[in-house]
C-alpha cells in the first residue's frame, strides 16, 4: 500500500536555468568588456541666433521710416509746387535741418560716455583684433576655420570647439544688441541718432531734386546760381556738418544754367 501510495506522488520539475545566468555554461574570460564612447555632440546655433535682428539693418530701417515721413510732410506742404524756387528753398531747408540735428546729436553724445554712445555691437573673432557685428560674418569665419581643421587631420580636436565658439559668439552679439538698444532708447541717443540719419537721407533726395529742376526763367537761373555756392560752402563746413556730393548733380545743374542763360529771356 505504501508503494503505491510512492507511485502516486507526481514528479517534481525545476526550470531549466537561463542562458544568461548559467556562469557554468559560459567560458570565464579576463578580458574586461570594451564599453563604446559616445561622441560630444555640440549643439548647432538655432535659426534664431542665425537669423537674429542685424543692428545696422534695424537703425536703416529706423532711419527710413523717419526719413520718408519728413519728405511726405514737406511734399504736403507744397501744395502741389514745384517750381525752382520751392524745390531750392526746400533744400535749403532741409540742409539746415540736417545741421540742427547733428548738433543736437553732438550736444547728448557729449554728456554720455563711452560705452553708452556706441555706434554698433562688436564681437571680437580672433586674437589679431578682427570684429565683426555681423552674424553671418561670424558663421562664416567658423565655417572656414572648421573646414580648415578638417582639412589638416585636427577636426577630432579642434571642431568641438571651433562650434561651441561660434554659438557662444553670436548669443554675445544678440546680448550686446538688445543691450546697446534698450540703453540708446533710455537715454534719448537712439531717437536724436535716428533723426540725424533721417535729415541725411532727406537732404540727398531734396539736393537731387534741386539739381534737376526745370529752370524757366531768369529768376529761376539766378536762384541756381544761389544754390551752387550754396552747395561750395556745404561742401567746405566742418566734418560734421559735411555732406559728400555727388559732382555729377552739380555738373547737370551747371550745364543746364549755362544752356538757360544762352538763350536769354
Amino acid at each position: 500500500m505504501a508503494t503505491i501510495q510512492a507511485l502516486a506522488t507526481p514528479p517534481v520539475f525545476f526550470p531549466r536555468t537561463s542562458s544568461k545566468t548559467d556562469f557554468a555554461a559560459r567560458p570565464i574570460s579576463n578580458v574586461p568588456p570594451v564599453i563604446a564612447a559616445q561622441p560630444i555632440k555640440y549643439p548647432e546655433p538655432s535659426t534664431a541666433l542665425k537669423k537674429q535682428v542685424v543692428f545696422h539693418d534695424l537703425f536703416y530701417q529706423e532711419k527710413m521710416a523717419r526719413s520718408t515721413a519728413l519728405l511726405r510732410a514737406m511734399r504736403k506742404a507744397r501744395a502741389g509746387k514745384t517750381s525752382a524756387v520751392v524745390v531750392f528753398s526746400d533744400a535749403q531747408k532741409a540742409y539746415r535741418g540736417f545741421v540742427r540735428a547733428q548738433e543736437r546729436l553732438k550736444q547728448k553724445e557729449a554728456l554720455l560716455p563711452d560705452n553708452q554712445k556706441l555706434p554698433y555691437p562688436s564681437i571680437q573673432l580672433d586674437q589679431s583684433g578682427r570684429e565683426t557685428s555681423f552674424p553671418r560674418e561670424i558663421i562664416r569665419f567658423y565655417d572656414d576655420r572648421i573646414k580648415d581643421a578638417q582639412a589638416s587631420g585636427q577636426g577630432h580636436a579642434n571642431v568641438p570647439y571651433l562650434k561651441s565658439q561660434k554659438v557662444f559668439k553670436l548669443e554675445r552679439l544678440q546680448q550686446e544688441t538688445k543691450a546697446i538698444l534698450e540703453d540708446q532708447c533710455t537715454s534719448g541717443l537712439w531717437a536724436l541718432r535716428v533723426d540725424a540719419g533721417a535729415r541725411r537721407f532727406l537732404l540727398s533726395s531734396l539736393l537731387f531734386e534741386a539739381c534737376s529742376v526745370k529752370l524757366a526763367s531768369l529768376q529761376d537761373c539766378k536762384l541756381a546760381a544761389d544754390f551752387i555756392r550754396l552747395l561750395t560752402r556745404l561742401d567746405r563746413a566742418k566734418p560734421e556738418y559735411q555732406y559728400g556730393l555727388n559732382p555729377y548733380q552739380v555738373s547737370s545743374l551747371s550745364k543746364r544754367l549755362a544752356a538757360r542763360l544762352a538763350k536769354g529771356r
